[in-house]
């Protein structure tokens, strides 16, 4: 299996995983006899890849927060997360280590992100940084930095 699918599959199995763990928040909301219909939207991104500013009057940060904006505007729930590789990419993300990234991706309220391998292109210092800038936890399974796990996994306890 390549990387690309085996890369497909783990963020499939991320954003399905969220979505079941948040599904019993949305029902919990009502009583029993309560018969009213709710719908979760799953938003999901991936290969970000610090596309601040849209390429060819496309993309851009300001385009991505524009969409979520008007589904969160039509649906009440709304999961947003994003499947990793938010860096290294265009060299004002590069040049300020994805901290303009990770501030738009506050703005708009990410509910959690995964590492990619390009948050692991500088030095270990750089991804702690971006870590504590976040504002939604970088969610890991297998990542580890003395016996703990990387991320934000204080914040799923």
């Amino acid at each position: 299996m390549t990387f690309k699918k085996r890369f497909v599959l783990i963020a499939a199995g991320f954003a399905a995983t969220l979505a079941l763990a948040v599904l019993p928040l949305v029902t919990c909301a009502t009583t029993p006899r309560d018969t009213a219909e709710y719908t979760l939207v799953l938003l999901h991104t991936n290969d970000h890849h610090g596309t601040l500013l849209p390429n060819n009057g496309k993309g851009g940060l300001a385009q991505d927060a524009a969409f979520i904006k008007s589904v969160r505007d039509e649906y009440p729930y709304v999961l947003l997360v994003d499947a990793g590789d938010i860096n290294t990419g265009s060299a004002l993300s590069n040049m300020f280590n994805a901290e303009p990234d990770i501030m738009a991706y506050n703005m708009m309220g990410y509910d959690a992100a995964v590492f990619g391998n390009h948050e692991f292109d500088k030095p270990l210092s750089v991804l702690l940084e971006q870590i504590e800038l976040a504002e939604f936890p970088f969610v890991s399974s297998n990542i580890k930095k003395d016996g703990k796990f990387l991320g934000g996994h204080q914040y799923l306890s």
